[in-house]
């Protein structure tokens, strides 16, 4: 090709938007490109992909190794460069230049065929450090599944307030303040277009926060002054007055004449998840993860002893005669299997199970099923956890309260001291006599 200046209007280059990772795209030669989230500088970008592909073809060539670096390079150019104005390309046989205002990028050429590529992309972007970061939590042993999968969701919901193609180099104190700022602002969730809550703007900030921790330990990023400041935020603070009014009436919890709706409208499946959860305090994943080692029916009296999953806390909880009585029927048809699960479906899988990055949750499922037909407030499988909670609290104290949700201690008394699990027996015999009526 001779030498000439060819310059390409990007104005009528249409693009597609892939929802998912709010990025733009354009299918070119047979390779599908994404050109980032801000669809001015993807036009230019997409600019630069079709005349470098005419040039290909007009060389009678497919896309080269070198092609691909150098797009690499004009992307990361145009998005430090956010908004410049007028784009160049020059062309000659063995060079395609592409200038942007006072830069400029070349592909390498023949004559550098065999040296190192050009570097300036060397700096790795936002994007591709979270996807890094993801699969790092994946191939994590020491990391439970469902940690995994709800980190991985948080990690995903990021992805619409960060700027994915920006390069981590660039990223200081001004970028990271405006992103906790753009989270304490609550902003609308693509799922409900209502804004998110205060504690999931919480968990999302935390989220990020442990994110370039990792890119910082890991050498990959450098932080700036004041880089742990940022990320303190207070929860109170970001709730409306309607919000601070109702956090002001204390845990939404299930009253018992809604418990004994649940419960007559209950199969015996149900009932048994229902008892667990107000006996011991288990939700679904706790449910879940019962061992048949950890069931001691032929103790007096009949328990269940075990460390809590998510806090490694033990706990030990005397079992109420319903709960032993559903139990022990339950376990006559849960077929053997290697972890040895107590409880499992008719299909012999876990009651929540975690697969190609989504979370399966069949007691929830159940649960959605049975409020709506028992017609009580829609409040999720884990407020059952809270009402026993609650009950317990009121009966025995915060310390017995603790036991029961086997919560780790906060003060040294963890490590002098043991729990009083008789206490936790004494509430729980109450709490039993309390709900008399519901599984009357």
């Amino acid at each position: 090709m001779s030498k000439a200046n060819v310059k390409t209007p990007s104005r009528n280059i249409k693009l597609s938007y892939f929802k998912p990772k709010g990025l733009y795209r354009k299918y070119v030669g047979g390779r599908m490109f994404y050109l980032g989230s801000d669809k001015f500088t993807a036009r230019k970008i997409a600019t630069a992909i079709l005349t470098l592909r005419g040039v290909r073809m007009e060389q009678n060539q497919e896309w080269q190794e070198d092609d691909l670096e150098f797009i690499r390079m004009v992307k990361t150019q145009l998005y430090e460069g956010h908004g410049s104005s007028q784009i160049i390309f020059k062309g000659s046989d063995d060079r395609f230049q592409f200038e942007n205002g006072s830069k400029s990028t070349s592909t390498p050429g023949s004559q550098s065929k065999g040296r190192a590529k050009n570097s300036s992309y060397g700096e790795a972007t936002v994007g591709g450090a979270l996807e890094a970061f993801k699969t790092q939590l994946s191939d994590n042993p020491l990391i439970s599944d469902s940690h995994k999968s709800t980190m991985t969701n948080k990690l995903d919901a990021l992805k619409a307030v960060l700027m994915l193609d920006r390069p981590l180099a660039s990223v200081g104190y001004d970028q990271l303040t405006a992103l906790v700022n753009k989270l304490t602002s609550r902003p609308k969730s693509p799922n409900t277009g209502k804004k998110i809550a205060a504690q999931t703007a919480i968990n999302l900030i935390a989220a990020a926060r442990q994110f370039f921790n990792w890119l910082r330990d890991s050498g990959k990023w450098e932080d700036p002054r004041g880089f742990e400041r940022i990320f303190r935020v207070n929860r109170r603070a970001l709730l409306t007055n309607q919000e601070r009014r109702q956090a002001a009436h204390g845990v939404e919890v299930f009253t018992v004449e809604e418990l004994t709706k649940l419960w007559q409208a209950a199969n015996e499946q149900n009932r048994l998840f229902i008892s667990l959860a107000l006996n011991c305090g288990f939700a679904q994943m706790e449910i879940s993860t019962l061992r048949t080692w950890e069931i001691e029916l032929e103790a007096v009296p009949k328990r269940i002893a075990r460390h809590r999953r998510k806090t490694e806390v033990y706990g030990s909880w005397v079992l109420w005669g319903v709960t032993a009585d559903l139990l022990e029927r339950r376990l006559g048809w849960t077929p053997k299997n290697a972890e040895d699960y107590a409880l499992l479906t008719r299909n012999g899988r876990p009651y929540v199970s975690y697969g190609n990055g989504n979370r399966t949750d069949v007691i929830g499922q159940a649960w959605a099923k049975l409020v709506k037909k028992a017609g009580v407030t829609k409040l999720g499988f884990r407020y059952l956890r809270k009402t026993g909670a609650d009950m317990i609290r009121k009966i025995g104290g915060l310390e017995v309260s603790e036991a029961y949700l086997a919560h780790s201690e906060k003060t040294l008394a963890r490590v002098y001291s043991n729990r009083d699990f008789d206490k936790l027996a004494d509430a729980l015999g109450t709490m039993e006599t309390k709900l008399a009526a519901v599984f009357a």
